[in-house]
């Protein structure tokens, strides 16, 4: 999803108030890339904490994990484990190797994701619940990617500044 004018070529995150819940992030080597897009219940300080522990998870690299599964798994253990007054993340973790074209993801209760390709669109979904709600074992998913298909990922925040 290359945007003109901006650098990093994968798309944009434009906050529409304050502190808040929406998390993104990309992480990109050349074998593989790395893409969150997450949202914490709620607004202001409290969601903005949550959003910070999920960043620091993330960036840090404490989830020593192999499978974006694992990853998922492990930090909706955490977040129950701290019980964060009932707040939870829907998300969708995803990561793409380069040279399989495959796309791994798990989505956890997020909006859905649109795979655009040759002018149809599929969507990106599973039944998996958002992050610190249950215990569930997160199931991961796989999706070929041929060369022009682009992917739609945004937070509820375009959905909820719409007429």
């Amino acid at each position: 999803m290359a945007v003109a004018g901006y650098p990093c070529g994968y798309g944009v995150k434009c906050p529409a108030k304050g502190a808040g819940g929406d998390y993104s992030t990309v992480r990109d080597t050349q074998a593989q890339t790395f893409r969150c897009v997450a949202d914490v219940c709620g607004k202001g300080c409290a969601a903005a904490t949550l959003t910070v522990m999920l960043a620091t998870i993330l960036e840090a690299g404490t989830c020593s994990t192999e499978s974006i599964s694992g990853l998922t798994n492990h930090i909706n253990r955490y977040i129950l484990n701290k019980n964060f007054n009932d707040r939870f993340i829907t998300g969708f973790i995803c990561l793409f190797d380069k040279e399989s074209k495959i796309l791994q993801y798990v989505s956890c209760g997020h909006e859905p994701v649109y795979l655009i390709r040759g002018g149809e669109i599929t969507e990106l979904t599973s039944k998996n619940l958002p992050l610190g709600i249950m215990d569930e074992e997160y199931e991961l998913k796989e999706h070929k990617i041929e060369p022009g298909d682009v992917m739609f990922i945004y937070s509820d925040g375009v959905i909820e500044y719409i007429d």
